[in-house]
């Protein structure tokens, strides 16, 4: 027991073994006035995108929910990594202890916090592209506009409507409700279909305009119609076209007419609250130029009391030999705490361990993970005060 650093009389709390795909963690129980926020995420899944360069690359993510369950704002400083079982680069293997067994820091180890830094980290990171990604395999969709809310509501998956159709349920113009339609068909949340008989322009020469129709070409002049439409004006690469009153442009390669239908795909909006990487801690608010020089003034997120704040942890291409891999989440518990007549600082984390199953190194098939544990972890402490 000699030359061990033992931590006394605080224990690891809450060592549970959950099994489920969604996992829920929730403790806001408060010791003397400590508070301490509710965690709640998914078991982390592995994503494979394509770079621009065409190389692959291989993230892994989760979703998380951090609520503040006491009667007080609380400044927000979580913070989450990944540590798997290798050491970083430049440490030899015989410096650490023992190599996580089970996503567990081992017995032996005295120096907790040193032990962590020691293993390979990956930090959690905001990449547009790569959080749109992640939000689309969830099937999380980005919030409707008020138009695409209104368009969305009177669209059927069963009847096709027609342009036409959506103005007469909604206070929207064609073009409005035509361009509505189209952004929601660019979403994948509807599916357009050419009207029989639906004319394409090609184009025009002198006074006359050419249209595709039916695997014909067919010509017509100002003032004459075509699938009830009036062919108003035209040149080289545009026409317009008039019906009951309503304006229509098309240019070279258009088709005149569409019906729209719903597609399969539930609507989840996603909340505009997700964030993820450093956003999750605050935000720059600009330079201050005041003092010394320029610096650059941060805004720090607070999550009020009786509140939620929605994550996405991303971690860029943890190594493919990974076995074992630890969720640690900093944050989450106020870090003073008062024994007796000593005021203490403590570096207190959550720990969510996992084993990786479902291939090796060499495997192109998506992975998963097994939860193992959750628990409370203390690092290290430090004596900040003493009372007489």
């Amino acid at each position: 027991m000699s030359g061990k650093k033992i931590l006394y009389p605080f224990s690891f709390l809450l060592v549970v073994f959950l099994f489920s795909q969604h996992l829920t963690w929730a403790d806001s129980s408060n010791q003397i006035g400590r508070w301490r926020l509710e965690f709640k995420n998914d078991v982390p899944k592995e994503i494979i995108l394509t770079e621009p360069d065409g190389t692959k690359r291989v993230y892994w993510y989760f979703r998380y929910t951090v609520r503040n369950n006491t009667d007080r704002d609380i400044s927000y400083m979580v913070k989450i990594k990944m540590v798997i079982d290798k050491t970083k680069p430049g440490i030899p293997t015989s410096q650490v202890p023992q190599i996580f067994a089970n996503a567990k820091i081992p017995s032996t180890v005295a120096d907790k916090k040193e032990y962590i830094e020691s293993l390979q980290t990956y930090h959690d990171i905001d990449l547009p592209i790569v959080k749109n990604k992640i939000m689309e395999s969830l099937r999380l969709y980005p919030k409707l506009s008020e138009k695409e809310r209104a368009v969305w509501s009177v669209v059927s998956n069963t009847e096709a409507a027609s342009v036409f159709q959506v103005m007469e349920t909604t206070s929207l113009s064609y073009v409005e409700a035509e361009s509505t339609l189209n952004r929601l068909t660019v979403k994948n949340l509807m599916i357009s279909q050419e009207v029989d008989g639906n004319p394409t322009f090609v184009g025009s020469k002198k006074n006359e305009a050419f249209f595709w129709l039916n695997d014909d070409e067919v010509v017509r002049k100002a003032g004459e119609e075509i699938a009830g439409w009036e062919v108003v004006s035209f040149d080289k690469n545009s026409v317009v076209l008039k019906k009951n009153g309503i304006q229509n442009y098309l240019r070279v390669g258009s088709g005149l007419e569409y019906l729209y239908t719903k597609t399969d795909k539930a609507l989840f909006e996603r909340d505009d609250s997700y964030l993820a990487g450093f956003a999750t801690l605050g935000n720059y608010k600009g330079r201050n130029a005041e003092g010394d020089g320029p610096k650059y003034e941060f805004k720090r997120n607070m999550i009020k009391k009786n509140s939620s704040l929605q994550g996405i942890a991303i971690f860029s291409n943890p190594s493919p030999e990974t076995d074992f891999m630890a969720i640690v989440v900093s944050g989450l518990i106020d870090p003073i705490v008062q024994r007796y007549n000593i005021v203490y600082a403590y570096n207190e984390v959550a720990m969510f361990g996992y084993r990786r199953v479902g291939g090796d190194e060499f495997s192109t098939q998506s992975e998963s993970l097994v939860p193992l544990y959750r628990k409370w972890e203390v690092l290290a402490t430090k004596v900040i005060r003493r009372h007489e």
